[in-house]
C-alpha cells in the first residue's frame, strides 16, 4: 500500500470477528472474503479451525457462513481446516490441516470450482514432510514459472518457522529453498508475495520489532532475489501480534492481530486474533480511531 505510515486501520465488525480467533483473510473478489476461525468442538472440548465466507462492502459484513468444501467425514478426519488459498484461476484450492498419521500440519489440495470441489489430497513431498510442519501456502505464477511459497519448521532452516519456496518444472516439484535473507533464529510465518509490485510480506518476531510478531516487507524481483526485510512500522504494527498480511489492491490490505480490545472472552490479556483492514489515504473508506496499545506476550499457532 502507498504511504505505510499514513494507513487508516479498521477492525472489522463483530459480524465477522467473534469471541474466538479469526485470521488468514483473502478476498475472492471485491465483495467476497474467506477467512479462518476457531470454533468450539463440544465432542472433545477443544478449539478447532474452520473456514468461513462472507460478503464485504467497505467495513460492512453480511452473510457470514461456513465455507463448506469438504464432506463431514473428511472434516472429522483432518479436524482443523484453515489458511485457505487458491491458484490464479480458482481451479485448485489449498488449505492447512492436520496430518492424522504424523500430527504435524500439512498442506492439502482440492480440484474443481467454487461450487464443486474434489476430495482433498495431501500435497506431495517435498512440500509436505513427515518430520515437520508445513503451512500457509501461496501458489504463484511469475513470468510463466510456477512456484509454491510457504512456512515450515523443517530441517536446515535458520530457526523455528522459516519462509520457503519451491519451483515446479515440467510438472515436478523441486527441492524447497530457504529464503535466507528474511529468516532468522526466531519465527517467520504467513508469507504473501505481491507479484505486481514484487514485494514479499511476512511476519517475524526476531529483530527491529515493535512487539510480538510484526509485519515486514522485502522487495524482490523474484522469490530467488529477495532483499532484507523492513518493518512496516506503525500504525499497522503494534506491541501485539500482526500477521497474515494480505494485499487485495492498491488501496486495501487485510491482516490479523490479537490486540487487547478485540472481540474476545479475555478482557485482561491479549488472547485471540481479529481481522483488520488497512486503507491507503488515497481511498475514502471509513476507519476506526487509533487505539491505546500496551505490550503483550507473543502468541503463536501454526494454523493461526
Amino acid at each position: 500500500l502507498a504511504n505505510d505510515d499514513k494507513l487508516k486501520i479498521s477492525q472489522l465488525p463483530n459480524q465477522l470477528n467473534s469471541n474466538e480467533s479469526e485470521f488468514s483473510p483473502i478476498l475472492l473478489d471485491d465483495t467476497t472474503i474467506i477467512f479462518s476461525s476457531y470454533v468450539h468442538d463440544t465432542s472433545d472440548k477443544n478449539n478447532v479451525v474452520q473456514p468461513y465466507i462472507a460478503s464485504i462492502f467497505d467495513k460492512r459484513i453480511k452473510n457470514v457462513k461456513p465455507f463448506k468444501f469438504l464432506s463431514d467425514s473428511i472434516l472429522n478426519e483432518i479436524k482443523s481446516v484453515g489458511n485457505v488459498s487458491f491458484n490464479e484461476d480458482t481451479t485448485h484450492l489449498y488449505f492447512t490441516g492436520i496430518d492424522s498419521l504424523t500430527g504435524f500440519t500439512a498442506v492439502f489440495r482440492c480440484d474443481g470450482s467454487m461450487n464443486n470441489w474434489s476430495e482433498p489430497i495431501m500435497m506431495p513431498s517435498p512440500i509436505n514432510t513427515s518430520k515437520a510442519n508445513t503451512t500457509q501456502l501461496q501458489h504463484l505464477l511469475i513470468d510463466n514459472k510456477e512456484y509454491y511459497l510457504f512456512a515450515s519448521d523443517r530441517a536446515k532452516g535458520k530457526g523455528g518457522m522459516d519462509i520457503w519456496f519451491t519451483e515446479v518444472k515440467r510438472g515436478k516439484i523441486k527441492k524447497p529453498k530457504n529464503i535466507k535473507k528474511v529468516n532468522s533464529p526466531g519465527t517467520e510465518i504467513t508469507p504473501f508475495y505481491d507479484k505486481e509490485y514484487k514485494i514479499l510480506y511476512l511476519s517475524s518476531n526476531w529483530k527491529d520489532n515493535i512487539g510480538g510478531l510484526d509485519i515486514f516487507k522485502a522487495p524482490g524481483t523474484s522469490l530467488k532475489k529477495i532483499a532484507a526485510p523492513q518493518n512496516m512500522g506503525t500504525p499497522i504494527n503494534t506491541p501485539y501480534n500482526e500477521l497474515y498480511y494480505y494485499k487485495h489492491d492498491e488501496s486495501r490490505a487485510y491482516y490479523a492481530s490479537n490486540q487487547l480490545d478485540n472481540y474476545t472472552y479475555a478482557d485482561t490479556f491479549p488472547c485471540c486474533n481479529d481481522i483488520y483492514m488497512a486503507v491507503s489515504p488515497i481511498d475514502s473508506l471509513p476507519y476506526k480511531e487509533e487505539k491505546k496499545i500496551e505490550f503483550c506476550p507473543e502468541e503463536q499457532n501454526l494454523l493461526a
